[in-house]
């Protein structure tokens, strides 16, 4: 399903924000998600401990809250969980803007809002972030897809200093 979007980032994610698929534009647009240990791709971890993913949201701080408080709604209903514990653990102990941001309790929905992501090729794009869930009785999953506005800019050729 991920890759029938084509050239537009799109990934499948656990309700913990676990990356369970991705297709090759997101490691395009976002980071290679490969070269991580299956245990350390998550979306939530990447995007507060990567230097990466502040390159990529053009307005970095506030996609994080975001992505903090859009994860306290995806595990209101499991916070007492121990992945939710242990993640919650770990990226207080990596990431002081976590810290403060957790502790403001900020719950939010699916944000339909533009906002410009970072092309390495294109430069900022605006894009929209769509959710599509799928939920059953044990989990929910959703797949992510950061959709250009206007379209697809024209390519500009290979990233400058790439070898080719």
């Amino acid at each position: 399903m991920i890759s029938s979007v084509g050239p537009v980032p799109a990934y499948i994610c656990s309700q913990f924000g676990d990356l369970l698929a991705w297709n090759e534009a997101a490691t395009e647009w976002l980071d290679d998600f490969g070269r991580f240990d299956e245990e350390r791709r998550n979306s939530l971890l990447w995007m507060l401990t990567a230097d990466v993913a502040r390159e990529r949201f053009v307005n970095w701080e506030v996609q994080a809250r975001h992505l903090i408080a859009r994860f306290r709604s995806d595990v209101a209903t499991i916070q007492d969980s121990p992945r939710v514990a242990a993640l919650v653990r770990e990226l207080s102990e990596r990431s002081p803007l976590f810290r403060r941001w957790w502790d403001e309790h900020e719950v939010a929905g699916p944000d339909c809002t533009a906002y410009p992501m970072r092309h390495p090729r294109y430069g900022a794009v605006p894009v929209r972030t769509l959710e599509l869930l799928y939920q059953d009785a044990s989990a929910g999953v959703k797949m992510v897809i950061h959709m250009p506005t206007e379209g697809l800019p024209a390519d500009p050729g290979p990233v400058a200093g790439a070898a080719g």
